[in-house]
């Protein structure tokens, strides 16, 4: 995907960095400072990958369970919003 995105792609252990750390907490713990600092970091997070989705999906997969859970990131959507992007845009440069 970071070919069509005219990306080369970020190493994931430095997307990861970008991350908070997976907490060790409980379940009842307050996980509000965990979810703000994960949204927070969204927007650089997609900045470094390039906002390719399969860069976004290995970062956070590999930042904790929870990172994923907090991020409100969809890869399903992603990918389908990436893709329509990548044939318009092939579609102009045919036109």
């Amino acid at each position: 995907m970071c070919s069509y995105a005219d990306s080369t792609g970020a190493a994931v252990a430095e997307l990861v960095k970008l991350l908070p750390a997976e907490p060790d907490q409980t379940i009842d713990a307050d996980w509000t400072p965990v979810k703000e600092a994960t949204e927070a970091a969204m927007p650089k997070l997609r900045e470094a990958a390039g906002n390719c989705p399969a860069c976004i999906l290995a970062a956070l997969r590999q930042a904790g369970k929870s990172i994923v859970y907090f991020s409100g990131f969809d890869f399903k959507s992603e990918c389908k919003d990436f893709w329509a992007d990548v044939n318009d845009a092939q579609y102009s440069r045919e036109m």
